[in-house]
């Protein structure tokens, strides 16, 4: 059952509308996030899996009553649970986020596995915009199914929502990492295509902008993209070619900077070694290709101690601009809102 396939029309001014405006939609909820709170203390329906406070006897006894009188429409457990996280979005379609929630806790009494119980959990705190109480929801339900599309595309939009806060590329980068996963659980999500089509288009990448455009209308995006096809548009020519990055997976590279001099990248599959001779500098970075053109790097092991402070650094590269046996390459650290640009050359 493709919930969000189901009920995207309806919801569309609740996700898809927030990034063809090229910005984050001011929910207009009916209660602030302080009233919400004041009133979960005395109402644990308004808390995820119920606060996980006691119940009465009574409590426990209409509990066993819901759930029996549920499987008696239903054929198990868990569908009943996604009948119900149906109606949540039902009720949030319509701004009743109290009601949407008593669903979504209702879904999770019948099935405390259902991990789209927690995508239901997740958008009930992004209407309040507490992005960290949203997170731990879609980590809880990714923890149960890691290729659950419909929290995958939606733990996605919160960085592409972060992008537009502070122009840094790097939440870009992890909002297609996310979108990969889901695109590859679910290659028919069209909402997942079209913010995959947006982040592209963000990269002036209009290669896979375009890509994603396409497939998105081919599953039936085209209601929900107008404006944004319109600045694609605008803003992008379709490209005439087709790119081989596939040749640049492995080998080995020079990279001349001006300022480091020449850099040694042998790559492999999984790892690459970089060496600056003149700098004395040699590490051991973990590859990890995101899609056909971006790559992440994590550092693994400094191989000459004591000449580099990057430990903890996560490098996104991005391939464009091939020519021949060279490419420029955008890098997007997390310890650095610049986006550095440099030419890469494949020696062998």
């Amino acid at each position: 059952m493709d919930i969000y396939k189901k009920y995207l029309p309806m919801m569309k001014q609740i996700f898809a509308i927030i990034l063809i405006s090229l910005g984050l939609l001011s929910y207009g909820q009916r209660m602030t996030y302080e009233e919400w709170q004041e009133e979960s203390a005395t109402n644990k329906r308004l808390l995820p899996k119920y606060g996980h406070m006691i119940k009465t006897t009574e409590e426990k006894e209409s509990d066993e009553t819901f759930i029996n009188s549920m499987l008696e429409t239903d054929s198990s457990r868990r569908n009943g649970s996604e009948s119900l996280v149906e109606l949540g979005f039902n009720y949030l379609s319509r701004g009743d986020v109290k009601t949407a929630m008593f669903r979504f806790n209702q879904a999770w009494l019948l099935d405390s596995l259902n991990p789209n119980v927690y995508w239901g959990y997740g958008t009930i705190y992004s209407f309040f915009l507490k992005t960290e109480e949203q997170i731990s929801q879609y980590e809880e339900g990714l923890k149960l199914d890691p290729s659950n599309t419909n929290i995958l595309t939606d733990y996605a939009t919160i960085y592409l929502g972060n992008f537009y806060d502070s122009s840094n590329k790097y939440n870009l980068y992890l909002a297609i990492e996310y979108l990969r996963k889901s695109y590859l659980a679910d290659p028919e999500n069209y909402n997942t295509l079209f913010k995959l089509s947006i982040c592209y288009y963000n990269l002036d990448d209009c290669y896979f902008a375009w890509q994603y455009w396409d497939k998105s209308v081919e599953f039936g995006g085209m209601p929900i993209m107008e404006n944004f096809t319109r600045d694609l548009r605008k803003k992008c020519t379709r490209p005439d070619m087709t790119f081989d990055y596939s040749i640049f997976e492995t080998g080995t590279f020079h990279q001349n900077d001006d300022e480091a001099g020449l850099t040694i990248i042998e790559r492999t599959e999984s790892y690459q070694i970089e060496e600056n001779k003149e700098l004395g500098i040699k590490i051991k970075l973990k590859v990890e290709w995101i899609d056909e053109s971006i790559y992440k790097l994590t550092f693994v092991e400094d191989l000459n101690p004591g000449k580099t402070e990057i430990s903890d650094m996560t490098l996104f590269c991005r391939i464009f601009g091939i020519d021949k046996n060279s490419y420029m390459q955008a890098n997007s650290a997390d310890i650095s809102p610049v986006e550095m640009i440099s030419e890469i050359e494949k020696i062998e």
